[in-house]
């Protein structure tokens, strides 16, 4: 089952299982590293980042499909791809944070 971001499909409305999804997914991805340490980094980068986020997913990207982004990177490691998996999330993560940069760019 896909949830959606949006509680409203007129107007963003957060939808917090989605948010915990959401984060369930990176942190599984992650955890694969098996570092404490890295992992602690990524946690504390997410949290910073969180307030962004919040921001710019109030926005519409239409060049961007976040679902599907989503679910290429939960289908790669479980076909054991270690290196696409890895690829797709950087990717993801650098989209997310070219898109935040633009956003503060213009006064976000």
């Amino acid at each position: 089952m896909r949830l959606a971001s949006s509680l409203d499909p007129h107007h963003f409305l957060s939808n917090p299982n989605w948010k915990a999804c959401h984060l369930h997914l990176h942190q599984a991805i992650l955890a694969a590293c098996g570092a404490p340490e890295l992992l602690a980094f990524c946690d504390k980068l997410r949290d910073e980042a969180g307030r962004y986020r919040a921001l710019a997913s109030t926005r519409a990207y239409s060049d961007r499909d976040v679902a599907l982004e989503h679910a290429e990177i939960a289908r790669a490691p479980i076909a054991r791809d270690a290196e696409r998996t890895r690829g797709l999330h950087s990717q993801h993560y650098e989209r997310t944070v070219r898109l935040l940069g633009a956003e503060m760019d213009r006064g976000l």
